[in-house]
């Protein structure tokens, strides 16, 4: 098993409740630069949502968590629209409250309360398969999941929020008023 020293060791630390400290760009630059052929296309496929990889146990582990958690919530809306709950799949991972947080993120009122709920479990599955793993792949592949929920997060901010919500709004307001005044301008 490679270990990274030099890599992880030449990282930025990542917070939960900071802004990223370095691109994604940047990451892959560096892990192009010093790691294996077979490593480095491991680490390319790293995504937060997508197929289960067999290439590697932690990216196995981390998609199979995701995808528990997407089942759940599934269920959860199957159930609310009066459908049966029972016809989703249930997928149960080796780690982490999955039920739980589903439903926690599910009773948030807020899209981005519920949003950041979320990623912040995703952060706290990515702590918990991190242990033990100090300087190899494994360590890399954690910080680059953990990296793309820190971009995710900053994609989000209230001002561009409005912007858009206030677009929409403005949109169905002009679709629901023009059929009104074409019909009251033909009588």
């Amino acid at each position: 098993m490679a270990q990274y020293y030099y890599t992880v060791a030449a990282l930025p630390y990542l917070s939960f409740d900071a802004p990223p400290p370095i691109t994604l760009s940047e990451f892959r630059t560096l892990c192009r630069d010093t790691l294996s052929e077979a490593d480095w296309e491991i680490l390319q496929q790293a995504s937060l949502f997508g197929e289960e990889s067999g290439k590697n146990d932690l990216l196995f582990r981390w998609h199979r968590w995701e995808q528990s958690f997407r089942s759940e919530l599934g269920r959860l809306r199957a159930a609310k629209l009066g459908m049966d709950a029972d016809s989703i799949p249930r997928i149960v991972p080796e780690t982490g409250r999955v039920q739980e947080l589903a439903r926690a993120a599910w009773m948030e009122t807020s899209p981005l309360a519920a949003e950041q709920l979320i990623l912040k479990a995703f952060w706290e599955v990515l702590e918990e398969l991190e242990v033990n793993h100090f300087f190899d792949l494994e360590k890399l592949l954690v910080y680059h999941l953990k990296l793309q929920i820190l971009h995710l997060k900053a994609q989000r901010n209230r001002e561009e929020g409005v912007k858009n919500f206030s677009s929409v709004y403005h949109r169905i307001r002009e679709q629901m008023e023009n059929p009104i005044l074409e019909r009251w301008s033909t009588q």
